[in-house]
């Protein structure tokens, strides 16, 4: 009877095993990957209400902690506790950056302290005009906003300068009317180094003379290139003429001449001035030439006596090299040559070299007075000129007392000691005076 029970198990096992030989058995399909569960949020039927707390204090705990929690500003509102009540709109406001919502507080230090925090944190000094008083002054400096400082200046062309000086900006003169105006706009120009401001002058000379001013002011000679007016822009070039040149600054001068000297002279190139075809033009080119490079050899091109004069008459001078002024074209130019290329160097000699006693003995004399030292005077032969020369050495009073001892005039000798021991208060220098009465009135003046 066991053998008979088993044989329905082993028929079921081996056709189990045929049906899965066959493929008829399955494997059950993949299910999805279930998402992460999520507490779904409350219904108000099923979030207790802040109004069910039996107290104030309760109430506004909640309330407090409802509005931060659900960014909500509003909710503020509903807190009664004055601190709490501020602190919540304080707080949004700083975080939302709105300072219309300082006016919801109650307190009113908090009140200021919401709009101080505010215009900080916004970097906007017009939210200090919600403060009065030095409250909203020292919000204004606080922000480095220096123009409420302006409001009490009583000129209105003042004020209008420093506001715009202030806030940066050139349309706070506008309303000056248009000369004022422009005189505003270039005030603020050169204030600000701002060289739109200048192009919005109106006056055709004020604005050449802020471009002008600004274009010295900033070393940019590009600036007088923004003038329209030919001989405005030629002004404004000229002193940028004497230092580096560029091709692009000669561009900026409208006459031919002018533009050439100055090509010639920014491209080392001396075939520019042969370009001109008026003598007196191309003269004056190769004399600028000569003497912008400080070579006297250009001077001997120039066939006009008075550029030659003052081509070799400069560059004895600029060169220290008295020889130049033998070329000049007369006497008196070259006795006033050699005077002024002897007072340029500091050497009395070359004074020696000028024909006319009238310039020679001049020369001379301030060439001592520029050197503060008297005893050179002694080389003036003309008693009136040598005179003149002790007298105003010595009565400058800047010369060092050892020079003194070679001066062979025994009164300006005397002199000189006595004038430089009441300067220096040394008694000692009393002693070298050779005139007895003169020494004894030098030492009783000292205290001996």
């Amino acid at each position: 009877m066991a053998k008979s029970a088993d044989r329905p198990m082993l028929v079921a096992a081996l056709l189990l095993f045929a049906l899965a030989l066959a493929g008829c058995i399955f494997t059950p399909s993949s299910q999805p990957t279930p998402l992460p569960y999520e507490t779904p949020s409350p219904t108000p039927y099923e979030a207790r209400a802040c109004n069910t707390y039996p107290t104030i204090e309760e109430r506004d705990a909640c309330n407090y902690q409802s509005a931060l929690s659900g960014d909500v500003p509003e909710d503020c509102a509903q807190v009664i506790n004055s601190t709490l009540h501020d602190d919540c709109f304080s707080r949004f406001a700083s975080h939302l950056q709105n300072e219309s919502l300082c006016a919801r507080l109650s307190v009113a230090e908090n009140v200021s302290a919401c709009y101080l925090t505010v215009a900080g944190l916004k970097n906007d000094s017009s939210i200090c005009d919600n403060l009065a008083g030095a409250e909203r002054k020292g919000c204004y400096l606080g922000l480095n906003d220096t123009s409420i400082l302006c409001e009490e200046i009583a000129s209105n062309y003042s004020r209008a300068v420093c506001f715009a000086d202030a806030r940066h900006n050139a349309s706070f003169c506008a309303p000056l009317g248009s000369a004022y105006a422009d005189a505003c706009r270039q005030d603020y120009a050169l204030n600000q180094s701002d060289q739109s401001a200048c192009a919005e002058i109106a006056n055709a000379t004020v604005l050449a003379e802020c471009y002008s001013t600004l274009a010295l002011r900033l070393s940019k000679f590009e600036i007088c290139g923004a003038i329209n007016d030919t001989a405005a822009r030629a002004s404004c070039v000229g002193p940028f003429l004497s230092g580096n040149l560029t091709v692009e600054l000669c561009y900026l001068l409208s006459d031919e001449a002018a533009r050439y000297r100055c090509l010639a002279k920014a491209q080392s190139n001396y075939h520019f001035c042969e370009v001109l075809n008026e003598t007196q033009y191309r003269d004056l080119c190769f004399e600028e030439y000569a003497e912008y490079f400080k070579n006297a050899t250009f001077c001997a091109r120039i066939n006009t006596t008075s550029y030659i004069d003052s081509c070799y008459g400069n560059l004895s001078i600029a060169l220290s090299s008295p020889d130049l002024c033998a070329n000049l074209s007369t006497e008196l130019e070259r006795d006033n040559c050699f005077s002024g290329c002897a007072l340029a160097t500091g050497d009395i000699e070359v004074c020696s070299r000028v024909f006319l006693e009238s310039i020679r003995e001049p020369c001379k004399s301030d060439v001592a007075y520029e050197l503060d030292e008297p005893a050179l005077c002694s080389q003036v032969e003309t008693g009136y000129y040598g005179e003149r020369c002790y007298s105003m050495i010595i009565e400058n009073g800047t010369y060092a007392p050892q020079s003194c001892a070679d001066i062979t005039v025994e009164r300006w000798h005397d002199e000189c000691y006595l004038r430089a021991a009441m300067r220096l208060s040394d008694i000692s220098l009393c002693r070298k005076i050779t005139y007895p009465t003169s020494m004894q009135q030098c030492l009783a003046a000292l205290g001996e």
